[in-house]
């Protein structure tokens, strides 16, 4: 067998292009092992726009979602909260590459976007992959822990990876009339403009110092999915 380095070490040389059930349920498995809250699939990065300097046959993304570390939100905007986002991002990085690893050793072809990285856009991608919805503070809001959570991605070369469908619709239109992450973010880089809101990048200090306000102001941060749908179905905000 052909054999080629692979990042210090030897590996079969990877050509596989479809994946099983099977596998994809003990890849899923071993995620929620190592502390992922939700994996995701993807086809075809480039028909949805989120695409960016990957590789032409790189197209299709396995994407990995983890809870926030809670102390960053109970820190607020400091070096102590910056120190505990870095340590997340690095741990969060070190379980992408073993679960990558594990790809890997199927036979598939990968590249790793680890969070905080810019060869994607990774709200984007969660939202395309059905995991939740792109609220006004620009996070990826699920079900499960609304906005506190890092994404990560693996991109594949597997042509039959499965797609959730798109749930949350409402998500979006309960922002447009709630605004708490707008109203509270201490530097103003939410803005509103007519029907929708835009992040200042250069304003906001969400990595610089860990700040986590529009997440800590969310209601389905704070009253949970359930209870915030149905405060939505009764036309409550």
């Amino acid at each position: 067998k052909k054999i080629k380095k692979n990042r210090g070490r030897c590996a079969i040389k990877m050509n596989t292009t479809k994946t099983t059930l099977e596998f994809l349920e003990k890849l899923e498995k071993y995620g929620k092992e190592l502390g992922i809250l939700n994996i995701g699939y993807l086809n075809d990065l480039k028909k949805h726009q989120i695409k960016k300097n990957t590789g032409k046959d790189f197209n299709n993304a396995i994407i990995l979602t983890m809870e926030m570390d809670q102390r960053i939100l109970e820190e607020g905007p400091s070096d102590k909260a910056k120190e505990y986002n870095y340590q997340l991002y690095e741990h969060f990085k070190n379980i992408t590459y073993k679960i990558n690893n594990y790809i890997e050793n199927e036979g598939f072809q990968t590249i790793v976007a680890i969070p905080n990285s810019d060869l994607i856009d990774f709200t984007k991608l969660g939202e395309a992959a059905g995991l939740g919805t792109i609220g006004n503070n620009g996070l990826l809001i699920s079900p499960e822990h609304g906005p506190k959570q890092k994404i990560s991605a693996i991109l594949v070369k597997i042509e039959n990876l499965p797609e959730r469908e798109y749930k949350y619709q409402w998500i979006k239109e309960h922002c447009k009339d709630c605004k708490e992450c707008v109203k509270n973010c201490p530097e103003d880089a939410l803005i509103e403009k007519q029907d929708h809101v835009i992040l200042d990048s250069d304003k906001c200090i969400g990595s610089k110092q860990g700040c986590g306000e529009c997440i800590k102001s969310c209601p389905i941060y704070n009253k949970g999915y359930i209870e915030t749908l149905k405060e939505y179905k009764k036309g409550i905000i």
